[in-house]
């Protein structure tokens, strides 16, 4: 699957909550193709778009970056200006229903019941890829994903098949 492919689906699905922030794309030439179920990390990247415009200020920018992660791994990440999440949240958002105390949507028709990056990182993980929340400095959140490469296979001459002897 190609990282382009699933980055646009994933952009599409958000559309409508993105609506009121600048998003920004920013994809490495030549990146490897990904082994990965493409809903699945579709459904990451809304998880991730969604939550980056819930709590990040409108009119903001919101990033989506995907770079190569060594040789068989590729980095996708989505950043936001947001009020970040403090060293001590970074793995707890990862819990089913932890909601950072006090943290609210700048839409109060969206809150969450904290089930999305949960819910993201088992899809992560079911792709044998990780997920986690990255430090910053200063405002904003960064969530990072690898993701396995597709390991390219030359093709070898192989023999053909020996024909079967019809008796």
């Amino acid at each position: 699957m190609l990282v382009d492919e699933v980055v646009r689906a994933g952009l599409a699905r958000a559309e409508t909550v993105t609506r009121d922030h600048r998003v920004a794309v920013q994809l490495d030439p030549e990146l490897p193709r990904v082994s990965v179920d493409e809903a699945a990390i579709t459904e990451v990247i809304y998880i991730l778009l969604d939550n980056a415009s819930k709590y990040a200020p409108a009119g903001s920018k919101i990033t989506v970056r995907a770079s190569r992660d060594g040789e068989r791994h590729v980095r996708l990440m989505v950043i936001d200006e947001g009020p970040g999440i403090s060293a001590e949240n970074r793995e707890r958002v990862f819990e089913k229903f932890f909601r950072i105390p006090g943290r609210q949507s700048h839409d109060p028709r969206r809150s969450g019941i904290g089930l999305g990056l949960p819910i993201a990182r088992r899809l992560v993980e079911a792709q044998a890829g990780w997920i986690w929340v990255d430090a910053l400095d200063g405002r904003g959140t960064s969530i990072s994903m690898t993701l396995p490469a597709t390991v390219e296979t030359p093709d070898v001459d192989r023999p053909a098949p020996a024909a079967l002897a019809l008796k």
